[in-house]
């Protein structure tokens, strides 16, 4: 990501932070829900700074935790084309570690959305912003085991999961 879109990023972290929704206020209870997909509601303002935070620091180059392995496109899978999260122990080298494939070409339509959208589970499923996310996290791999196995996105519900915070993360006006 060049520098300009990293202060996009942080400058849209900020401006959430300090004007989070209702539900984020102070002494709110994060409402149970049934749905398989957690929503920003369910956390507080710190719960969702903490994962935002986090993952910016994990997009930096060689400081974060998450393993990026530059893979073919023919070995990417068809739901995740450009940025696949692969899971904990994919590495053999590095079993403990979170990694995520991407493509060589950076340039592609999508690419930095499906980036974070990879990082953001990738975040969620370590419990590296807390244990809130993770279990959240487990609730919709948990929805996502129970597709059948011809289902078009057999990451939906992680995917759904992921996506309000990757819109926070991409919002540009600051």
């Amino acid at each position: 990501m060049p520098k300009a879109r990293w202060i996009v990023a942080l400058g849209a972290l900020l401006s959430y932070a300090l004007s989070a929704a209702p539900a984020f206020a102070a002494g709110a209870t994060p409402a149970p829900t049934a749905s398989a997909a957690p929503t920003p509601e369910q956390f507080d303002r710190v719960d969702v700074v903490t994962l935002m935070a986090v993952v910016i620091e994990e997009l930096k180059q060689y400081q974060g935790s998450i393993l990026l392995e530059t893979r073919p496109a023919s070995a990417m899978p068809a739901w995740d084309p450009l940025v696949y999260y692969a899971g904990v122990g994919v590495s053999r080298q590095q079993p403990f570690r979170p990694v995520v494939w991407t493509v060589a070409d950076t340039k592609s339509k999508g690419y930095e959305h499906a980036l974070l959208r990879a990082y953001v589970m990738a975040v969620m499923d370590t419990g590296e912003a807390g244990p809130k996310f993770q279990r959240a996290y487990d609730v919709a791999a948990g929805a996502d085991q129970a597709l059948p196995g011809d289902a078009p996105d057999p990451y939906r519900y992680r995917h759904a999961a992921a996506e309000p915070f990757v819109k926070q993360l991409t919002q540009t006006n600051v």
